[in-house]
């Protein structure tokens, strides 16, 4: 089975105009281009492929899969959540968002700064729960509580240490779920201590 995802047109700032993406699947493997450049894969996961940005190794494109008509909540649920989270700055910052028809079904976009690191999935250091105790403190102060932290390793891949093109090496939420916290400010501190507890006993 051969799928081809073609002229899905991208409008953010740090492109040219009239920049297409392009997405080939095929049975021996993807391949990928953005203005007519090939782009690396980062990974993938809930309805998304993350592509290195070529010419902008400090962005990357967040591509939101048409399927089901589910890439579109999802793709304005993590939107959403960056915005809410940049004053705080634990998460990548959003540079542009978008939407286009691909064969009459929606696909959604969102161009963000690159982490350069590794998730907790990698390997948990002392140096590493430092950040994420930092990062857990932020969250706290701000009344804001992790949802999706039911498995453990869900929780470890979704926290990063590492740098941004405008951020310093800290703990960064690369795919925030939260919600604000009906807790008091004891009970949220009860919760993240429990969180640090299981991502520092692996």
């Amino acid at each position: 089975m051969r799928i081809v995802f073609a002229g899905v047109i991208l409008t953010c700032s740090s492109l040219s105009a009239g920049a297409a993406l392009g997405r080939t699947i095929g049975g021996g493997g993807g391949a990928y281009a953005i203005n007519g450049l090939p782009a690396s894969y980062v990974g993938s996961g809930d309805f998304k492929e993350v592509l290195l940005l070529p010419a902008s190794p400090g962005l990357v494109v967040k591509v939101f899969y048409a399927k089901d008509n589910s890439s579109s909540p999802e793709m304005r649920r993590e939107a959403a959540a960056l915005k809410v989270l940049e004053p705080l700055a634990v998460a990548p910052k959003l540079v542009e968002l978008g939407a286009r028809k691909i064969r009459g079904r929606e696909a959604g976009y969102l161009v963000q700064e690159r982490v350069r690191g590794a998730t907790l999935e990698n390997r948990v250091t002392a140096a590493k729960l430092d950040h994420v105790r930092a990062l857990f403190d932020k969250l706290r102060g701000a009344g804001l509580e992790l949802t999706d932290t039911a498995m453990d390793f869900k929780l470890r891949a979704n926290i990063m240490v590492g740098t941004t093109a405008s951020g310093p090496r800290q703990a960064y939420l690369v795919d925030p779920a939260f919600k604000i916290s009906e807790k008091t400010d004891a009970e949220l501190r009860e919760f993240y201590d429990g969180l640090l507890t299981r991502i520092s006993s692996r």
